[in-house]
């Protein structure tokens, strides 16, 4: 997935539960219109705040390692 696809699973996600910019907003502890800007591609989230979005709408931000044997995964937290 490319970044543009990780912001819209989040904005379907909160279209599907039917939460506002604003409700977002509250929830992930930011600004609305920091909410508004992801949510029409006018502005991208840091990872940390991409992170901090997608907790707030009951997502884990997961990296897995690529190759063959590997299992390693580390799950992203932000410092917020």
């Amino acid at each position: 997935m490319r970044v543009p696809q990780l912001i819209q699973a989040l904005v379907d996600s909160a279209n599907l539960w039917k939460i506002s910019s604003k409700e977002m907003a509250i929830i992930a502890g930011y600004e609305v219109r920091d909410i508004y800007a992801w949510s029409q591609g006018k502005k991208l989230p840091t990872l940390p705040e991409y992170v901090d979005w997608a907790n707030s709408l009951g997502y884990e931000v997961t990296l897995i390692r690529k190759g063959e044997n590997s299992i390693a995964t580390t799950t992203v937290h932000s410092s917020k």
